[in-house]
Formats: C-alpha cells, structure tokens, sequence
C-alpha cells in the first residue's frame, strides 16, 4: 500500500508539472527562462542544437519538463525514495500525510473531471 501511495503521489506530481497551470507558472515557465537567460532562444530538437553540444545542457534539460514520461521517471523515483527514508516518527507521519494527500488529489480531481463534465 506504502508504494502504490507513493506512485500514485508522483502521478498527481506528474500532472502538476505536465499539466496543470499552477505547475506551468510555479516550475516550468521559471525554469525555461533560467535556460534562455544562459543559453539563449534555440530549438534544442533542430539540427542545428546538436552541433553546440553540451553548452546547452540547461535547455536540453528544461525541455524534458514538457514530456509526462521523462518527468514521472524522476517523480517517481523520488517519491518513492522520499516514502522509504527513515525518519523521526513526527516527520514520518508528516510526510505520510503529505504522500497520502498528494495521492488522494489525484484520485479526487481525476473523478471530480470525469463527473462534472
């Protein structure tokens, strides 16, 4: 039950970076302008990007938050990371709680999406 709290707190995690606008203004748009300001405006997926190589690893990075597999792979292993670390009892029964709460939002928003429409 630990894990499948876990994967599905990455899940809601997943769609907060992917998806939802808050993530969009908070993570995304923030880390696309800190990878303009260093590497300047280019199209990391032209062929021209590959002949500048590593100088544009900020924006090659960046670029992966648009994709929902590259982003879970890394949520989710820090999700379930974060739910194995051991812990004082007081910050284990936060963290819980917090993976617990992160689990149910997506299951909630998901069916709440599904019934209202």
């Amino acid at each position: 039950m630990k894990d499948a709290i876990a994967l599905l707190a990455a899940l809601r995690l997943t769609r907060f970076v992917t998806t939802d606008w808050l993530g969009e203004w908070t993570i995304v748009q923030p880390l696309k302008a800190w990878a303009r300001r260093h590497d300047g405006v280019v199209d990391v997926h032209s062929p021209d990007a590959q002949d500048v190589g590593v100088s544009l690893w900020r924006t090659k990075a960046v670029s992966g938050l648009d994709c929902p597999h590259c982003v879970s792979f890394w949520l989710t292993l820090g999700t379930l990371t974060f739910s194995r670390l051991p812990m004082p009892q007081p910050a284990a029964q936060l963290r819980e709680l917090l993976l617990k709460a992160l689990a149910g939002s997506y299951i909630v928003g998901h069916a709440s999406s599904r019934i209202d429409t």
